[in-house]
C-alpha cells in the first residue's frame, strides 16, 4: 500500500465505520437517532430468537409479534408518544439514505475497492457521489425503473436515463465539498490536477 494514502484510508475507515456502525452511545444527543434506536430496542425483545442466533432478524416471526404486541398495547393505551417517536425514526432512516455525507462515504469505498482509476482523487469520488445520490433520488420517484437504477450507478444507462440522471445531478442541492471530505476522513485525497473541490455541486 501507498504510504502516502495509507493514512487516508485509515481516517475514512474510521469515518466510515462511524457513520454506518457507530452504537447508541455516540448518538445519544441526537433526537432522531434516540428515537430510532428507541424503536429498534422494541425489536430486540424476540429474546429467544436473539438468543439462538445473536441478533434480532426483523423479519422473523417472533420479532414482528413482540412488535405488533408493542403497537396493539400503544393503541389501547392512547400512547401518542409511541407513534410520535416511529414517525421520527422514520423521517430520519429517510434523511440518512438520503444524506449526501453517505453517498461520498460509499462511492470512496467503491473507488479505492476496485482501484479504477489506479488513483482515486477527490474529483472521482465527487462525481461518483453525485451521481449515486441522483440515481438514488430518482428510484425513490419512478417505481417502474427503480429495480434497474442502481446497476447505472458504475455503468452508463441508456441514453433516456441518461439524460434524467443529468438532470437530476444538476438539481441536487449544493454542498460545502471541503467539508464532506473532512466528515469523510477524505481531507488529505489527493485533488485533481488543475483544482480541487469546490464548495458547490
Amino acid at each position: 500500500m501507498d504510504e502516502k494514502r495509507k493514512p487516508v484510508e485509515e481516517s475514512f475507515k474510521d469515518a466510515y465505520n462511524e457513520y454506518f456502525f457507530g452504537n447508541s452511545s455516540s448518538a445519544s444527543g441526537n433526537d432522531r437517532l434516540r428515537a430510532l434506536h428507541h424503536q429498534l430496542r422494541f425489536w430486540q425483545e424476540s429474546e429467544r430468537y436473539v438468543s439462538k442466533v445473536g441478533f434480532a432478524d426483523l423479519h422473523h416471526e417472533g420479532v414482528l409479534d413482540t412488535y405488533r404486541e408493542r403497537v396493539t398495547k400503544a393503541i389501547i393505551d392512547w400512547n401518542q408518544d409511541f407513534f410520535r417517536e416511529v414517525a421520527e425514526a422514520m423521517d430520519f432512516v429517510e434523511h440518512k439514505e438520503l444524506d449526501p455525507l453517505r453517498f461520498v462515504l460509499l462511492s470512496a469505498l467503491w473507488l479505492l475497492i476496485a482501484r479504477v482509476p489506479a488513483e482515486v482523487t477527490k474529483r472521482k469520488v465527487r462525481q461518483l457521489a453525485l451521481r449515486w445520490w441522483a440515481i438514488e433520488r430518482l428510484r425513490r420517484r419512478y417505481a417502474h425503473v427503480e429495480k434497474q437504477l442502481p446497476y447505472f450507478v458504475h455503468h452508463e444507462a441508456p441514453p433516456e436515463i441518461e439524460r434524467e440522471i443529468r438532470k437530476e445531478v444538476e438539481g441536487l442541492p449544493k454542498q460545502d465539498w471541503t467539508d464532506l471530505f473532512k466528515k469523510a476522513g477524505l481531507r488529505d485525497l489527493p485533488a485533481d490536477p488543475g483544482g480541487s473541490p469546490t464548495h458547490e455541486s
